[in-house]
């Protein structure tokens, strides 16, 4: 109900305008394995309303944290409180401070029901996006035995073509479980001194580059 009730476009072009970009799955756009096929939620309030109402969630209060450290996340917060309303639902939005907000997210504190978060999700889906998923980092996200079988099957093969059927297989599991709602892919921008070169190879968010490719010119 409450996947089907956001309106995913409304949201990104309020919170994040030019600097971001419809998400469509768990991987992020600029993942090895990302694949872009892959069909992401798409707004039902006629459906939504009835499950609300089917389940009881319709009339009750329901709370969302999200980090205020971190840019984008309390209008997006704000946003879809108001988006909720819409099926009935009340949200208690709770802005955080970052520490708070990963010992609340990565424990089994369990007084809430949402929480925005953003993670790396480039490079390799073994860098950082399994360990969001199979408990590396703390209880997080209730994933279900089947995703967590496909991650493992991904880490343990070399084999390109076959890594990228089983993360499409995963990513399509994802969305048909209602895993997590992606929301958004930031375009993230950096600036430098004008005797920095190399950083045009630079094309993914630059903490998971190879930094080897930078120099300084005199």
């Amino acid at each position: 109900a409450v996947f089907l009730a956001l309106n995913q476009e409304e949201i990104v072009t309020a919170a994040y305008g030019a600097m971001g970009e419809p998400a469509n799955t768990l991987f992020g756009n600029q993942n090895l394995y990302y694949d872009s096929s892959i069909k992401g939620y798409t707004q039902d309030l006629a459906t939504a309303k009835q499950l609300a109402q089917d389940t009881g969630l319709a009339g009750k209060t329901i709370t969302l944290y999200y980090n205020k450290e971190r840019t984008y996340q309390e209008q997006t917060a704000l946003i879809i409180q108001q988006q909720l309303k819409e099926i009935e639902v009340e949200v208690n939005v709770q802005g955080v401070d970052s520490t708070r907000f990963f010992e609340i997210v990565f424990s089994e504190q369990a007084d809430y029901e949402l929480y925005l978060n953003e993670c790396g999700a480039t490079g390799d889906p073994d860098s950082v996006v399994k360990g969001m998923y199979n408990g590396t980092w703390g209880c997080n996200v209730d994933t279900s035995a089947n995703i967590l079988d496909l991650f493992n099957q991904g880490s343990a093969t070399s084999d390109a073509a076959e890594r990228a059927s089983i993360y499409s297989q995963l990513q399509q599991a994802a969305v048909d479980e209602y895993l997590v709602y992606p929301v958004a892919y930031p375009n993230l921008c950096f600036a430098v001194t004008s005797n920095l070169k190399g950083v045009d190879v630079i094309t993914t968010t630059p903490v998971f580059e190879d930094y080897t490719k930078l120099y300084f010119e005199n």
